[in-house]
């Protein structure tokens, strides 16, 4: 849920004109929280964290960060159009 928030949030940043680097906040904050949950489970867990479960953080992580930059640029774009 808050990470619709933190889209709609990065997106206002691009809409206003902050700086580009709000996209590494935004990132930052929909990978923590789409896995706080899940590497929370871990700790119990004698094995630790598989190669399988780091590519899916690494990926995921990356796809949030494109994620952050689209909502950041489509905040620019509307205050483009905008009066």
């Amino acid at each position: 849920m808050y990470d619709w928030l933190i889209v709609v949030l990065v997106s206002l940043a691009g809409y206003i004109g902050a700086p580009a680097w709000f996209i590494l906040f935004a990132a930052f904050g929909l990978t923590i929280e789409g896995w706080w949950g899940r590497l929370g489970l871990l700790r119990p867990s004698p094995r630790g964290i598989s190669t399988k479960k780091t590519a899916y953080f690494v990926t995921g992580a990356i796809s949030n960060l494109g994620l952050a930059a689209f909502a950041y640029l489509m905040g620019q774009v509307l205050a483009m159009l905008g009066p």
